[in-house]
């Protein structure tokens, strides 16, 4: 199944990784960097689009970095 239309937005992406245990590390011009504590070596870049949907394929890469299922993101 894919990532829902309507979370294909930064803020949507965010929010939702946030849920799943993701923090805000920081923020550079054109992405959003995110650790977890649980995962220390693993950091997620999600970019900013002015607005825009950011491709579904690029969602796909971020929730499998993340660990996460294409489901589980969906549940969040």
């Amino acid at each position: 199944m894919p990532p829902n239309p309507n979370e294909l937005r930064h803020d949507g992406i965010i929010r939702k990784l946030r849920r799943a245990g993701w923090e805000v590390a920081r923020e550079g011009r054109r992405h959003t960097i995110l650790t977890n504590e649980s995962k220390p070596r693993v950091t997620l870049a999600v970019p900013r689009h002015g607005g825009k949907d950011i491709n579904k394929f690029t969602v796909l890469g971020v929730i499998a970095d993340a660990g996460l299922s294409v489901d589980g993101y969906n549940e969040l």
